[in-house]
């Protein structure tokens, strides 16, 4: 998402009743920072003097609950308050919103919590094994079925 299309959809004019809010995610660095402002043109403005190269990920409108839930659900990356490691969860997340919007990427996040990844893979491996053990079975009857009639083709 390029940061002219983020801008446009925050304006700055003076004219604004009240400023809106955001959380934003910036790259800054090879961390990224998830932040929550009230005048992000600025906020960036700030990042840029510090880091040249930083760079605006994802901005949606939002307060600090949102930015506290986000912080909850990527603790597993973090590095320090606001900065997380640059990981696949942070891109996936902003992949999920830019396309499905702000709740499908909630979503995805608490639904990839190293506990929920943990339950699943246990839950896949019991399928697994469940289906391994049907199939044994029902390949021993299958077996046991041919000797039982051979036994009796010959008499036995």
């Amino acid at each position: 998402m390029s940061n002219q299309m983020v801008m446009s959809d925050f304006p700055t004019n003076s004219s604004a009743a009240e400023p809106r809010s955001v959380v934003y995610i910036v790259r800054i660095g090879k961390f990224v920072k998830i932040g929550f402002s009230t005048n992000l043109p600025a906020r960036l403005d700030t990042f840029r003097a510090l880091v040249p190269d930083a760079r605006l990920l994802l901005a949606k409108p939002g307060d600090r609950t949102l930015e506290k839930r986000l912080h909850l659900l990527l603790s597993e990356h973090r590095i320090v308050r606001e900065m997380f490691h640059d990981e696949w969860r942070v891109h996936l997340f902003i992949d999920h919103v830019e396309y499905d919007g702000l709740q499908r990427g909630l979503d995805f996040l608490e639904s990839s919590t190293p506990q929920k990844r943990a339950e699943k893979k246990r839950s896949d491996r019991e399928k697994r094994v469940h289906h391994n053990r049907t199939e044994k079975a029902e390949l021993d009857a299958y077996y046991a079925s041919l000797v039982a009639e051979r036994k009796e083709r010959l008499g036995w």
